[in-house]
């Protein structure tokens, strides 16, 4: 795809009572979403819903939650324990409810769907599988699928993301902020944590492997890749949405220069990320010196100019 395959909104930073759901006991708090990301998933939790009130069962909320799919809203009691979640979007009308939202990273198993009747925009309008296909493919909009309990493919919204298909305008520019902190360790073992990268120059490139304009830009920051070969002031990390496994058969095939870290989607989803490829520079300082969403030739050479002279 284009773009990437699903939307990733930020969350106020700020603590919400839980009263704008009914459904949740009163006196719970929302965290502010960088603290749901610092903090481990729930590996027990009884009160799981979808933004109407459905309920759904935890391990299935965080197969959406892990693979990107779909954005959680965690909710503490009064001791700061975690005591409900709620997932954001999912849930339409217009879709049976007996269908359950498949996870992003088994669409990417099984692929688009070549036949599947019910297809919707997200204001339950149809609209053609053909449409809906090539809505994805231009980068214009997301798509999230529907299976019955046997797995198969039954019904597929396409969430589009402006009504001129082009969804850069609105995604805020955080060039001039500090960065966010973070550690991540790569395919081969290495760690990375931006506290100690203090004085290096730092760039994020975050993809993965089904999205045809980052696997196609790959040549070209390789080439920069390499026109820093032996320079240690400056660490490039391509942070994928893929596992390990996946990311390893990738690369054995399309070789990638960058320090590859998979399973990058709480990173992506605490950087704000919405579109693939994006891009990052972070300066010796530790404040995002350069933002870009896309890729190619013209990114690649705006870049370059951020890096220090080699």
């Amino acid at each position: 795809m284009k773009r990437m395959y699903f939307l990733i909104a930020i969350c106020c930073c700020q603590f919400l009572m839980a009263q704008e759901y009914p459904f949740l006991p009163k006196g719970l708090k929302e965290l502010p979403f960088e603290e749901v990301m610092s903090r481990p998933l729930p590996k027990k939790l009884g009160l799981v819903f979808f933004e109407d009130g459905t309920k759904t069962d935890l391990s299935h909320a965080l197969s959406l939650i892990t693979s990107g799919t779909l954005v959680p809203k965690v909710f503490v009691n009064a001791e700061g324990a975690n005591a409900a979640l709620v997932l954001e979007g999912g849930r339409y009308s217009f879709v049976p409810d007996d269908l359950k939202l498949l996870p992003l990273d088994q669409v990417q198993k099984k692929g688009i769907p070549t036949k599947v009747s019910d297809v919707f925009y997200e204001n339950g309008t149809r609209l053609s599988l053909q449409k809906a296909i090539d809505l994805v493919q231009t980068g214009k909009a997301m798509p999230l699928l529907f299976v019955n309990a046997k797995g198969d493919y039954k019904a597929m919204v396409v969430v589009t993301y402006k009504d001129d298909g082009n969804p850069y305008d609105d995604i805020p520019n955080p060039t001039g902020e500090q960065a966010k902190a973070f550690t991540v360790e790569t395919v081969t073992g290495k760690r990375y944590t931006l506290s100690e990268l203090k004085g290096k120059t730092v760039v994020l490139n975050f993809w993965f492997i089904e999205c045809p304009p980052c696997v196609k830009e790959i040549p070209l920051l390789n080439a920069l890749r390499a026109e820093y070969k032996g320079n240690d002031k400056v660490v490039f990390l391509g942070i994928a949405m893929n596992s390990k496994r996946q990311l390893t058969s990738f690369l054995r095939e399309t070789p990638f220069n960058y320090e590859i870290v998979p399973r990058g989607t709480q990173l992506s989803a605490l950087y704000g990320v919405q579109v693939f490829p994006t891009h990052f520079v972070i300066d010796p300082t530790g404040k995002i010196s350069y933002f870009a969403v896309g890729g190619g030739k013209d990114v690649t050479a705006e870049l370059r100019k951020q890096l220090p002279k080699k």
